[in-house]
């Protein structure tokens, strides 16, 4: 039997990435899309909780420092309410002093590819690509503030 696009999300290792930072969100899904996770993001605490609660989700990876509720509030929040949900903090700030409600810590200074490793280490392999069918490929992220700068033309090389 063949398996629709729809089954095949479903056997796919879900991960919630929840940042306050856009450019974070975009970075981590290609990363751990490209590794064969199904990825949700949130922008903040409360709308990781909403998803949550909508969506099958087998892990979190979470910001430290975020507005209104923080990585450390959000993480017991979600310890409390799923506490076999593995919770990884990916953050730039240091490693908090509490982890009970945090199952791993990793700095962003390690890179995101280093998230797919710490996944794995928490048992959460992706079901959709064996790791032989995995693709590189470089990400330029633009943010409204970087500086475009045009191709040079013809005119301009000669």
């Amino acid at each position: 039997m063949a398996t629709s696009p729809l089954n095949s999300k479903r056997s796919r290792t879900s991960i919630l990435c929840v940042d306050d930072s856009q450019n974070t969100l975009l970075l981590c899904r290609a990363v751990l899309e490209l590794n064969g996770y199904l990825v949700w993001t949130a922008l903040s605490g409360y709308q990781a909780l909403k998803t949550i609660q909508h969506h099958r989700i087998d892990g979190a990876i979470i910001d430290k420092e975020m507005p209104e509720m923080d990585g450390i509030e959000l993480a017991k929040e979600i310890k409390r309410s799923h506490p076999q949900l593995p919770v990884l903090m990916f953050s730039g700030s240091s490693s908090p002093e509490h982890l009970s409600a945090i199952d791993c810590f990793l700095p962003k200074g390690d890179g995101p590819w280093s998230l797919v490793n710490a996944l794995r280490s928490l048992g959460l392999q992706a079901g959709g690509r064996q790791p032989s069918q995995i693709t590189v490929c470089k990400i330029r992220l633009q943010t409204a503030d970087t500086p475009r700068h045009p191709r040079p033309t013809q005119e301009a090389l000669s």
